[in-house]
């Protein structure tokens, strides 16, 4: 039976072409303009040759370092022999010079393009990745491992929100050092031999084909979730037309439930969100290059998508049926949309306003996707993409309910 209502629910769709052109159609049209208009401005350096542009901002010269470090030896009671012992230890394991040579080695892989600078003020305005060391980062780092002082804040890096890739270089090196430096001081402890260090490497997955994301892959996945939302009102205003024109009536004396009538309205919300999505990422993919990384992620994080639209195209009818008009569906289609794009950072990455939109978007159901969208993009994997299926399940398992609840009894229709 429930195939019967979307047999009826996808002829309804048919006859509204004009709307059916605009949902597929706009979104393709806005793509091509704000990808094509802010090219170059969502990923910094990605207008280049293919490298990102980064910058290590250290503020000290290792010399000055080693030798206010000395001053702390000597403060310390150290004997000549053992102080000089410690120099030459602690300018080997320089954490601003292992890290530059790190990204040095990726620099020569052809993925950084790493600028040494002494001053933030002389940071490039393109950077897409700045990573700063204070005044008195050595001295900090080198009495926590060889006087185990307290623990520093290892490292400042300002990083661009749309490259996941500086993330998790970052991530990589910091992780690995911590480890290091804890087998170090258990082996001390234990009186056993300090274990050899491991070198540290780059999660090279992150880093192949996909290492920017372009002003195109943002808006494909920004207008795609805007624009489904979309579709849920207007399966609302469909059915409210059912209402008028007493299509509604006709099925009540077919004794069809009135819960079906309302999945029905969800099912086509759901089979007309993947043909959007579907249209919007094919043409992407074959005009702009946009590339996902993985087609099963993104399957997934489309059915997800999907699923929200069509608990909220239920939400949406049953109180069109309750208020006995369209207004709450006017309402939704002319702020609610917007206000969640907003949110969810459709327009522009919302985190460079604050950590709290930030939060907030993600834990909207269109911002969590398209962050997974973009995570996949990247190159990510599924452990980045399983907070969206909590936003959403949390989402669709609200909308749902509330649909039921308020959608009007036989009597009162």
């Amino acid at each position: 039976m429930l195939g019967m209502m979307l047999v009826k629910e996808v002829k309804q769709l048919l006859r509204e072409r004009s709307e059916l052109l605009t949902l597929l159609l706009m979104p393709v049209i806005l793509i091509t303009i704000l990808g094509s208009a802010l090219q170059g401005m969502t990923s910094p350096g990605a207008a280049g040759a293919g490298q990102l542009e980064a910058a290590v901002v250290i503020e000290e010269p290792l010399d000055v370092s080693l030798a206010q470090f000395q001053d702390v030896l000597e403060r310390e009671g150290m004997p000549p022999e053992m102080q000089e012992t410690l120099l030459e230890e602690a300018a080997a394991v320089s954490v601003p010079e292992m890290f530059t040579e790190m990204l040095q080695s990726l620099e020569g892989d052809g993925v950084l393009e790493v600028s040494i600078i002494d001053d933030a003020a002389d940071v490039p305005e393109d950077a897409a990745g700045v990573w700063e060391f204070d005044e008195g980062y050595r001295v900090d780092t080198w009495q926590q491992m060889f006087l185990q002082d307290e623990v520093p804040e290892p490292v400042t890096a300002r990083v661009d929100s749309q490259l996941g890739i500086i993330e998790g270089i970052t991530g990589a090196f910091f992780e690995e050092l911590n480890w290091q430096k804890e087998a170090a001081y258990l082996a001390e402890q234990d009186g056993t031999p300090v274990p050899e260090a491991v070198q540290t490497e780059v999660e090279t997955r992150q880093l192949d084909n996909r290492s920017v994301i372009t002003s195109f892959d943002y808006y494909t996945a920004g207008m795609a979730v805007m624009f489904v939302l979309y579709t849920a009102t207007f399966l609302a205003s469909t059915a409210h037309t059912e209402r008028r024109t007493y299509v509604f009536q006709r099925l009540l004396t077919s004794n069809v439930p009135l819960w079906l009538y309302v999945a029905g309205k969800g099912g086509a919300g759901v089979l007309l969100a993947l043909v959007q999505l579907t249209v919007i990422f094919s043409f992407s993919s074959l005009v702009f290059g946009v590339s996902f990384q993985s087609l099963g992620l993104t399957a997934v994080i489309a059915l997800g998508l999907a699923l929200t639209v069509g608990s909220l195209a239920m939400l949406l009818t049953a109180v069109n049926y309750r208020l006995r008009n369209e207004q709450a569906t006017a309402l939704f289609a002319s702020a609610g949309v917007t206000i969640l794009a907003f949110l969810g950072g459709s327009f522009f990455n919302v985190s460079q306003l604050s950590e709290t939109m930030a939060f907030i978007g993600r834990m909207l159901p269109n911002g969590a996707a398209m962050q997974s969208l973009l995570a996949v993009m990247g190159g990510a994997g599924a452990e980045l993409i399983y907070p969206m299926f909590v936003s959403i399940f949390a989402f669709c398992i609200l909308c749902i309910t509330a649909a039921m609840l308020v959608f009007p009894r036989k009597e009162d229709v």
